[in-house]
């Protein structure tokens, strides 16, 4: 894959991430929570069933296993965005949730048992001040959501 079709994939990817936001917001109102998980669960199924047909009858009970844990896993995180969003506003959910690129190298180091390197420290302090440009969250303080 050239490097060009893979910035633009990325871009793609993440034009549909940032306004999956807006969909779940307007979706919360009028589907409980756990249909809206169910329902986004079931496309992101049935679009990777069809992409990955000829691969699913060489899968192993040990990725079926990982893959189960990592769905529950899935379910919690989505579970608790969901909630959130009743309470704050979508760019602050949009601002939560992209923390997890910020908690990557911090999780990294807890593993390794090793600070990361000034690089991965500039990443993640230009990460978060670039998801707080983005979002335009004015004001963070704690609340349910």
């Amino acid at each position: 894959m050239s490097q060009h079709k893979a910035d633009l994939i990325l871009v793609l990817v993440t034009m549909f991430w940032g306004s999956s936001y807006i969909f779940m917001k307007i979706g919360m109102e009028s589907l409980a929570v756990f249909n809206l998980i169910a329902l986004r669960f079931l496309v992101a199924f049935v679009v990777t069933a069809i992409l990955f047909f000829r691969m699913l009858g060489k899968i192993d009970w040990v990725t079926v296993l990982f893959s189960m844990i990592q769905s529950v896993l899935l379910l919690g995180v989505f579970s608790f965005i969901m909630y959130g969003m009743k309470t704050v506003s979508t760019s602050k959910a949009g601002f939560l949730v992209s923390l997890t690129v910020v908690f990557v190298p911090l999780v990294h180091a807890c593993i390794v048992k090793k600070l990361p390197g000034i690089r991965a420290l500039c990443g993640t302090l230009i990460a978060l001040l670039g998801i707080y440009v983005l979002t335009g969250v004015a004001s963070i303080g704690l609340n349910a959501g």
